[in-house]
């Protein structure tokens, strides 16, 4: 809770100053909470990533996250479809801005992480079940793991620093033909290709 607090604290500040315009990618919002709310590098990764995740979840849910001080971030169907909206507070300068869902992370971000996902993707039954990701990564290299499918969840090991495993949970497949899912992680997207459902006479529709 401490962690998460400073977050948001520093989060304002730097975001409210009355400083040149700057643009702030996570990295160096990571360093900037680290160093203004006095955390170790580890814990700004871990809150800012729950951070992210916690708005993400809500907004997925149709809910909208008010913060005092910052501003209102909502989703709002728009012509290119469902986007992230975000109203300033009264008291910061700017417009409402419309901003499209979150993107992966930039190029350099994933050049400089260096990731390598094994294996680099997976073929699953058509049933429930598990499968697990390891992620080979600098031990300066911050990553989050979420899913890109609506049958895919993240388990454990959703983010996390350098080296680490993910494990992710999908659903039954009720559909007469395989499909695939996608977890995406530092950028990088990881596939889960499912099989089709086995038909009554015990025999898949195609191979």
């Amino acid at each position: 809770m401490k962690t998460l607090i400073g977050l948001l604290l520093a989060a304002i500040c730097i975001i409210s100053a009355p400083l040149k315009a700057e643009a702030l990618n996570k990295a160096e919002l990571i360093d900037a909470i680290s160093r203004d709310a006095k955390l170790t590098k580890y814990d700004s990764t871990k809150a800012v990533n729950a951070f992210i995740e916690r708005v993400r979840i809500t907004l997925q849910r149709g809910g909208t996250v008010d913060i005092v001080g910052l501003g209102i971030f909502s989703v709002e169907t728009g012509p290119t479809g469902r986007m992230v909206r975000f109203q300033p507070a009264a008291d910061l300068p700017g417009n409402l801005s419309t901003l499209p869902p979150e993107k992966p992370d930039s190029k350099v971000t994933q050049e400089s992480c260096n990731i390598v996902l094994s294996p680099s993707s997976m073929t699953v039954n058509s049933g429930q079940g598990t499968g697990s990701i390891q992620v080979r990564a600098s031990s300066s290299c911050a990553w989050i793991a979420r899913s890109k499918s609506d049958w895919i969840s993240i388990g454990a090991g959703q983010n996390g620093m350098g080296n680490g495993n993910i494990t992710y949970i999908y659903q039954a497949n009720p559909e007469a033909s395989e499909r695939t899912g996608y977890v995406e992680i530092a950028g990088k997207n990881y596939m889960v290709k499912q099989k089709s459902k086995i038909t009554s006479s015990g025999k898949r529709p195609y191979l």
